[in-house]
């Protein structure tokens, strides 16, 4: 185990200088790989035994079969190393996701004249494969959909693409480095904490339900986290999107989403409970303030408050 980890970190090394991160990269012949597929190995054996038949044999058929097989073998060499050089692999920005969705990476494939590229396979961390070709236009967009299992920095490792094209018996590959990170925030789960006014600074404070049993306020979107009781199903059985009902007992236009609010939950409950308030009172149109330790945002709304409170929450303690 030490000697393979050994290995890994100098094959490592080399590859950084070899290969060097890049947010866009042209493939060329220091940056392709190339070696025999496993039917490539069982394909040159099988020329190998032609012609040990020939020598032995005197036969000039096998002699003649064996050279022609040879001569195929070389000239995919060729094909394959052609259908990665000179392809142009671009990384984009990926979205913030929340925990336990996945990650759209998306990068954009790009070729210069005419030549066309087939049957490209590209595997990114613990992310299913994608194949794709770029035979028509000069771009194409592809997206690589990586599991994001926890909140914090997704960050990836290298990205593998590689090629069989035309006849499998060639594998061409390279290993690219684009820095392509992610921002998961944490998952947000449905909480019955009560969403603390502004009002409660003062010693008649009072305290807003996130949800009431008291009148029916109307329908909201559907938010990840929210129980499927509170689902409209008419509605969406009427091809409606899916939105839940939304009870009410008191409003207010201005909350606190306080951390001790959750005393006696663990770090993460608390986190992913915070995140589903904060996504419930956006779609509430209610100003909102945010207390964490160490942290605080004074109560505002709108797109860019959103995104400041989630990336509070998605880092929170990873920097310590």
């Amino acid at each position: 185990m030490v000697l393979q980890n050994a290995i890994q970190r100098r094959f490592s090394a080399w590859l950084d200088r070899r290969i060097p991160r890049s947010g866009e990269i042209t493939l060329n012949q220091r940056r392709i790989f190339i070696f025999p597929s496993r039917a490539g190995v069982v394909f040159l054996l099988l020329v190998l035994g032609l012609l040990l038949g020939g020598i032995n044999y005197e036969n000039n058929m096998l002699f003649s079969f064996a050279f022609l097989l040879l001569g195929v073998f070389l000239v995919t060499i060729l094909h394959t190393y052609s259908n990665l050089s000179g392809l142009t692999i671009r990384s984009t920005a990926a979205r913030p996701t929340f925990a336990g969705d996945f990650a759209d990476f998306e990068l954009v494939l790009s070729r210069s004249g005419q030549r066309r590229y087939e049957g490209i396979r590209f595997a990114w961390a613990d992310a299913d494969p994608v194949t794709a070709d770029v035979v028509k236009g000069t771009q194409k967009r592809i997206s690589i959909f990586v599991p994001a299992p926890a909140r914090g920095v997704l960050k990836l490792g290298r990205l593998l693409v590689e090629t069989y094209y035309p006849l499998g018996l060639i594998r061409a590959w390279t290993w690219l480095d684009f820095d392509a990170k992610c921002l998961v925030y944490p998952k947000p789960e449905a909480s019955r904490a009560e969403l603390q006014s502004i009002s409660e600074a003062t010693e008649e404070g009072s305290y807003i339900q996130q949800h009431g049993s008291d009148d029916f306020a109307g329908f909201k979107d559907y938010i990840p986290g929210d129980s499927l009781k509170q689902v409209a199903w008419r509605n969406v059985a009427k091809g409606l999107p899916l939105m839940t009902k939304h009870y009410q007992s008191q409003a207010d236009h201005q909350i606190w989403i306080d951390w001790d609010q959750f005393e006696g939950e663990d770090e993460e409950t608390r986190l992913s409970r915070m995140c589903y308030l904060i996504l419930f009172a956006e779609q509430q149109a209610i100003e909102y303030g945010l207390r964490m330790p160490g942290l605080s945002f004074s109560p505002a709304m709108g797109t860019l408050h959103k995104l400041q409170t989630l990336q509070a929450l998605a880092l929170y303690g990873q920097q310590r």
